[in-house]
């Protein structure tokens, strides 16, 4: 322990020098100005969520971009002395570019109104253009923006995710991008550094309302960790860069087959010196879920042993509390120190009731069984953070230095009680089962990047990065056939050292960016009851190649190369065996090996209107699960093993277009498979795999400058994924938003799955247990949902750039 703390602490003391010399390092610089002004309609009320662009009017290069606030007020802070134009674009008004703007030394230029008509008049000299997409597909990542979007209004976060292009949520609350599992979820451009249910929770407990755009990086670089073979979604909050005090309230009710409601507030306070900012969400949800469990035991050579048929019924409530408060200390126009601290607490409460059937090979009756389950799940998390950025000069050349403390903490309690009846109802026997769990986790990090910017168009980034994780688990476990509890203690510690280099060169027609990173691991899990420990101890390489060639000026080719890893989530190690229905227990593997992948990817786009891009990924010792029967053959221990490999390919196809002013469409086709090798219950598999398709189609529609629809909908083949199969599913949503209060609210009505298409059905072969799902969930929601801004914004010059380089770390999904 006191060497891995001192591996851990002699890293921060560099870390609190490099802060001492870069605090030191600021300086004023009075040579930039600022560019601010007020979009609103043709009837002059403010236009919030609008798209302004400050570009260069030389070349018309893009120097930076911006939401308008709630006041429709917008504000361009450290601009280089140069001539510039503002494009203003919104659906359903004509784009409005405003030429001959100049910034000379420190001077701030208010263009004061820029009045936007509805795209059916005419507006004389001002330039058409397209309206800014709903999905924005550039180099390196597809952005989804959120910020006027309708079918965000009401739903959480995990909600929200499947309804967008590339995304799929597995039965069991996994998420996979462009068909490939090991995603990492980002938050405001750090990871989550959860996994599995408790990555759920807070996703689950996240407003979308608060969501001002997804980023999708399926290709992440070297300046990215290495964790994440799946890719990365980045998840960024709305923020509101007005000065004074503003803020916003959010409230709605919704109705499936139980009652559910969310409120919010938001409150920010700004002036030249200091940035506060305070967030506090509440979610309330019941649902319900319905399934059938078919499980069938057999042997290696297929033949039939027994059969279970489970008709299973939960009921759940879940609550979630997430305040969060942070503060910006602006120190010099070029430095500024953000301090930031989040909590959330939720309570969930799930019970169940089963009856199973119990076969022989012949389908004589066996046994009748009834299986009661409830368990509750308390999490108590929060984390805080300390954000130091300085700009050495307007280039670009700037260090960044993080420093993060997360500590995540649940306890789990189940019982469960199994009444075993004969075919003619006569009682046979019966068991009842406690298990208790407490969780936690504490993560402490550190990192600092640094760009430089030459000259000859090379851009260089460096960085450092270390972490310490502790995860602690204590179980009891405690039934009717034991005197006394059965006590489990493992604890899992894990430390990190990373740094890399990345130079980005830009030619004429070329744009090549070429990443190295290496990753010094050293891991340990003990099970401190037996003294039986695993220890890891191993450092990688990963490279990575970005290469970006513009045939003309609609046309360009992208090439993506990188290797990544995938450690084992930090619960999947835990060796406690626990029971989730009646047929199937959960166990934890601590001798889980990482996962290498090796991923490639080219794609071709005209505009921003049509992609199509071809991926190939190649994992060693992939994730995997299996289900193996007891001795009995009545009950299977599901547990996530290492595979030898598995191969991905993906073929997808993207279209956007504005078919009018107010009619936009987006949508995307995919075509993968997944094939893998390993064995599976001793047994060797080979599987080619099946070749399958998503298709997802979106559409929105300004009926008024004040009345707007949307409509989604998407169909997912039927496909495998290791031993799952997954037959086809559907879905189709739409909302109706009406502005209110001069744009300051809006009223939001949002319909989830009318037609209830939406179940998940699968089956999972373990060659020794076949099992089959078919499950109904409580999709058909209708939710209604308000939404005040308040407060008024006072436009004046700020001391602070408005650009810093995203916190790159990582986190760990379960797979």
């Amino acid at each position: 322990m006191r060497n891995a703390m001192q591996r851990y602490c002699y890293p921060y003391f560099a870390l609190l020098i490099l802060l001492l010399v870069s605090t030191h390092l600021i300086a004023q610089d009075n040579s930039k100005g600022a560019i601010k002004g007020k979009v609103t309609d043709d009837k002059g009320n403010p236009v919030p969520g609008a798209t302004v662009l400050l570009k260069k009017q030389q070349d018309s290069t893009l120097y930076k971009s911006y939401i308008s606030d709630g006041e429709g007020i917008f504000l361009f802070e450290s601009a280089i002395p140069n001539q510039y134009l503002v494009e203003v674009r919104m659906i359903g008004y004509e784009t409005l570019i405003k030429n001959d703007i100049t910034v000379t030394g420190n001077t701030t230029v208010d263009v004061k109104e820029v009045s936007l008509r509805p795209s059916s008049q005419t507006l004389g000299p001002v330039t058409v253009k397209g309206q800014p997409p709903f999905i924005d597909r550039q180099i390196d990542k597809v952005v989804v923006n959120l910020e006027s979007s309708n079918l965000a209004q009401g739903n959480s976060a995990m909600e929200l995710l499947p309804k967008l292009p590339g995304i799929q949520v597995t039965p069991d609350d996994k998420l996979k991008l462009n068909g490939r599992p090991n995603v990492t979820i980002y938050i405001d451009g750090k990871p989550t550094y959860l996994s599995g249910d408790a990555l759920a929770a807070q996703l689950k407990g996240m407003n979308a309302a608060n969501i001002q755009k997804i980023e999708l990086i399926a290709q992440p670089g070297a300046k990215y960790d290495a964790a994440g073979s799946g890719g990365i979604i980045n998840i960024v909050r709305k923020k509101n860069r007005g000065e004074g005090i503003n803020g916003t309230i959010t409230g709605g009710v919704g109705m499936g087959n139980y009652g559910k409601y969310n409120g919010g507030i938001g409150l920010n306070y700004r002036n030249k010196k200091v940035n506060i900012v305070f967030n506090n969400d509440y979610i309330y949800n019941k649902f319900f879920n319905d399934s059938r469990v078919i499980s069938e035991f057999g042997t290696a050579d297929n033949k039939l042993l027994k059969i279970f048929n489970s008709d299973n019924h939960t009921l759940s409530t879940n609550k979630t509390n997430t305040p969060s408060l942070g503060v910006d200390f602006y120190l010099s126009q070029r430095t500024t120190l953000s301090v930031s601290g989040v909590a959330a607490t939720r309570n969930f409460h799930r019970d169940g009731n089963s009856f199973t059937t119990e076969s022989d090979n012949t389908n004589n009756i066996a046994s009748l069984r009834n299986f009661d389950i409830n368990y509750s799940q308390k999490y108590n998390n929060y984390s805080t953070n300390m954000h130091l950025i300085h700009q050495f000069d307007s280039t670009g050349k700037e260090l960044v230095v993080d420093l993060d403390y997360f500590n995540y903490g649940s306890t789990f309690n189940q019982f469960y009680a199994d009444t075993i009846l004969s075919k003619t109802q006569a009682y046979l026997g019966s068991g009842r089962t406690w298990l208790d769990q407490d969780r936690n986790l504490k993560i402490y990090s550190g990192k600092a990047d640094y760009s430089h910017v030459f000259r000859n168009k090379l851009n260089m980034d460096l960085g450092w990065k270390s972490s310490y994780i502790v995860s602690d688990n204590h179980d009891m476990v405690k039934d009717d056939t034991i005197a006394a509890p059965m006590n489990n203690h493992f604890r899992y510690t894990e430390n990190i050292n990373a740094g890399y280099v990345n130079l980005n060169k830009k030619f004429d027609q070329l744009t090549l960016q070429m990443g190295l990173r290496l990753e010094q691991t050293y891991a340990k899990g003990e099970q401190l009851l037996s003294g039986a420990s695993v220890t890891r101890n191993y450092t990688n390489l990963f490279p990575s190649l970005f290469a970006d060639y513009a045939i003309s000026k609609d046309h360009s080719l992208n090439l993506q190369l990188n290797r990544k890893i995938d450690r084992p989530p930090y619960l999947n190690m835990n060796p406690l065996s626990f029971r989730i229905n009646p047929t199937t227990n959960f166990k934890g593997n601590p001798d889980l090996l990482p996962v290498l992948s090796y991923n490639a990817e080219l794609s071709y786009s005209y505009k921003n209107e049509f992609s199509t891009a071809f991926r190939y990924s190649r994992n060693t010792h992939d994730f995997m699960t299996q289900a193996s029967p007891d001795s009995s053959q009545e009950v299977s221990t599901i547990i996530t093993i290492n595979n030898d490999y598995t191969e991905y390919f993906n073929l997808s196809f993207s279209y956007s277009k504005e078919w009018t002013s107010w009619w936009r469409m987006n949508s995307s086709l995919e075509f993968y498979k997944q094939s893998f090798k390993g064995l599976v219950n001793g047994l060797s598999v080979d599987v080619d795999g099946i070749y399958a398709y998503n298709f997802y189609i979106f559409n929105s529609f300004r009926i008024t400058p004040r009345l707007s629809a949307e409509c989604m909908y998407f169909y997912n083949h039927r496909n495998q994924e290791n031993i799952r199969i997954t037959e086809p599913k559907h879905a189709l949503s739409f909302a109706v938003k009406q502005q209110l209060f001069a744009s300051r609210g809006s009223l939001t009505l949002n319909v989830q799955d009318p037609f209830f298409f939406y179940r998940e059905r699968y089956t999972e072969n373990s060659i020794l247990v076949k099992q089959r799902f078919d499950t109904k969930f409580e999709s058909r929601v209708v939710k209604l949902n308000f939404m005040y801004r308040f407060g008024h914004s006072k436009m004046k010059k700020a001391n602070v750039g408005n650009s810093a380089a995203e916190e790159q770390k990582r986190s760990r999904p379960v797979n």
